[in-house]
């Protein structure tokens, strides 16, 4: 599937504005979309219960994923057109499903400790400043027309 490259900038500059706003929140961990039961509805309530999410389930309770017709699974996942974690961030961003895993996902599910190839540390140390630099990476790849899904 190929997308409209000014869409996956447009997009991609959203994903970086809501990982922008985490900056002091102390509420990015990796490891799964959504700490804490329920799962927040909202990234305000989210602050103010001290939980956190990954880059997924941060983009799940944005203003901007839910406008663009995105939905908050029960677990606090991302789904968009139907997909559900990594298919619905490669959709709502029109990035590559190689690219929408390295950000979801970037190391083995079953190597808690292994070193993330994409965000070049520790999986669980990963923070919001890791991702803001991967998606900005991933918008000047997209920008000078060398993204994988162009």
């Amino acid at each position: 599937m190929s997308f409209n490259k000014e869409y996956t900038i447009a997009q991609l500059t959203k994903a970086i504005a809501i990982m922008v706003r985490q900056r002091g929140h102390n509420s990015v961990c990796m490891v799964n979309w959504q700490s804490g039961i329920p799962s927040a509805q909202s990234v305000r309530k989210l602050h103010m219960c001290g939980n956190t999410a990954c880059f997924a389930g941060h983009v799940a309770i944005s203003k901007e994923f839910k406008q663009d017709g995105g939905i908050l699974t029960a677990c606090g996942a991302p789904t968009f057109c139907g997909f559900t974690g990594s298919g619905a961030i490669r959709l709502w961003l029109g990035i590559s499903a190689n690219e929408a895993n390295n950000l979801v996902y970037g190391q083995p599910l079953d190597e808690p400790v292994h070193i993330s190839p994409y965000y070049q540390k520790v999986w669980k140390e990963v923070d919001e400043e890791d991702v803001i630099a991967a998606l900005r990476k991933l918008r000047k790849l997209y920008t000078i027309g060398k993204g994988e899904n162009q």
